[in-house]
């Protein structure tokens, strides 16, 4: 069974639990405890890609806009076609796709920014955990 040392959260093979055990690195003695059951909230985030996670998030952000404009744009010319050729025809066919492409860029911004707000945090504890258990490691070798 593999456990932490509780003193240098170095990482020790034991045979079972309640076996005395003492952590070659620090030399603390402790007793091994049963494992509990259930996972924190702190391993379930520690062990998520978050970098991943915001791709796929902003790719799927980014191929559902277009088609859900695309559906309510073709929804509001359906209710009004009448006001719909009167902006077109104040703007033009391509001023009207520049308007949206403008609107979609907007838009992506806009995801960029809550992703960013989000995930980056999460993404810097991630990064800083993983950088805590290598420098341990480092230590427990050093003190090989």
């Amino acid at each position: 069974m593999k456990i932490k040392c509780p003193k240098c959260k170095s990482k020790l093979e034991v045979e079972s639990a309640g076996e005395l055990v003492s952590c070659p690195y620090c030399l603390l003695e402790f007793t091994v405890e049963e494992p509990k059951p259930g996972r924190s909230l702190k391993s379930i985030l520690a062990k998520i890609n978050w970098f991943r996670f915001a791709v796929i998030g902003l790719a799927t952000f980014l191929s559902i806009i277009p088609a859900s404009a695309l559906v309510i744009g073709l929804w509001l010319k359906s209710q009004n076609p009448d006001l719909f050729q009167k902006f077109e025809g104040l703007v033009g066919s391509v001023g009207l796709i520049v308007i949206t492409l403008i609107f979609f860029a907007f838009l992506v911004l806009l995801a960029v920014n809550i992703i960013l707000w989000i995930f980056l945090p999460l993404m810097v504890y991630n990064i800083k955990n993983n950088l805590e258990e290598l420098v341990r490691e480092v230590k427990n070798l050093k003190n090989q």
